[in-house]
């Protein structure tokens, strides 16, 4: 576990300089273009301070701001909910009709009309946009506590192995959700007594990382059926007689790929687990912000 936390927190720290250009940039979007901090005659001081040390003021002309809000307004008027074609769904009549109308209430349910422009307006100023699917409902994930993990360049993002975001949230929440028994109590107490004597929102880190196995299917010629098992159980089975016996044979094997889900303190001990699944909940699009950027791999 220890092994995944430490996976994770390289991934976040890799994204460090992406957080850095995105606080800069929204600083310069949303009028705040003198707060770049330098080193002037020995001292370390922001621009704006260089300006009034010199008797000078400090001017500005946001034409950031202007652009981006003419091209968000621009999506809002000419918003609408994407609809199903024949062509590429396969169906027609009633059940073409019918998952339209399936779509549009969907979108309604989760205010897309609204979502939508807010995740334009953060990605022209960042370069990256995620959110979070579960069930059929959709949460916006801010790139502030976003993290992922990738060694290629799909831009469909099919081949990250660990993605994640960082979650404050108060001590009872935590404890509505993590604290099961009397131990859990004293442990998640001991891990955030300083949160508690602060009042201030407990870091959790939720991981998803891909996990990769390999499973035998079983033939069992005397009951005719047919089962599968992790490879490295069939090798003790055949080790110790206590899986395969002379009528059970392996026919194939067979790989496959899941997500497991878990949650960490900060100080990197497990709180809780979820069942596997065939994917992540994270839909997330990143711009290669700069050369030297994580976000580079996203295109």
């Amino acid at each position: 576990m220890q092994e995944i936390f430490s996976y994770a927190s390289k991934a976040w720290s890799e994204l460090q300089p992406f957080r850095s250009d995105r606080a800069r940039c929204k600083r310069y979007v949303y009028g705040d273009q003198w707060d770049d901090v330098v080193f002037y005659k020995g001292k370390t001081m922001t621009e704006r301070e260089v300006l009034h040390a010199e008797g000078r003021e400090p001017l500005k002309n946001n034409l950031l701001r202007r652009i981006l809000r003419n091209v968000v307004g621009l999506y809002r008027s000419e918003y609408k909910v994407p609809v199903v074609s024949k062509a590429e769904s396969g169906l027609s009549g009633p059940r073409l009709r019918q998952e339209n109308q399936r779509r549009r209430q969907w979108f309604a349910k989760n205010r897309m009309e609204e979502l939508s422009p807010r995740l334009l307006e953060e990605f022209l100023i960042s370069g990256l946009v995620a959110v979070k699917v579960e069930d059929d409902r959709i949460f916006p994930v801010t790139p502030e506590n976003f993290f992922f993990h990738s060694d290629g360049y799909d831009p469909l993002g099919r081949d990250v192995d660990l993605i994640g975001e960082v979650h404050h949230v108060s001590l009872g929440n935590l404890m509505e959700n993590f604290c099961h028994t009397a131990s859990d109590y004293h442990r998640i107490s001991a891990i955030y007594h300083a949160n508690r004597n602060a009042n201030a929102p407990c870091r959790v880190t939720e991981v998803w990382h891909k996990q990769t196995e390999v499973y035998g299917f079983l033939h069992d010629e005397k009951n005719a059926s047919l089962s599968l098992a992790k490879m490295d159980k069939i090798i003790g089975g055949l080790a110790n007689d206590s899986l395969i016996d002379e009528n059970v044979k392996k026919v194939r094997s067979v790989v496959r790929h899941q997500w497991r889900r878990m949650w960490f303190a900060a100080d990197g001990s497990l709180l809780g687990e979820g069942e596997a699944a065939d994917m992540h909940p994270y839909v997330f699009k990143a711009y290669p912000v700069n050369s030297n950027s994580k976000v580079r791999q996203r295109i």
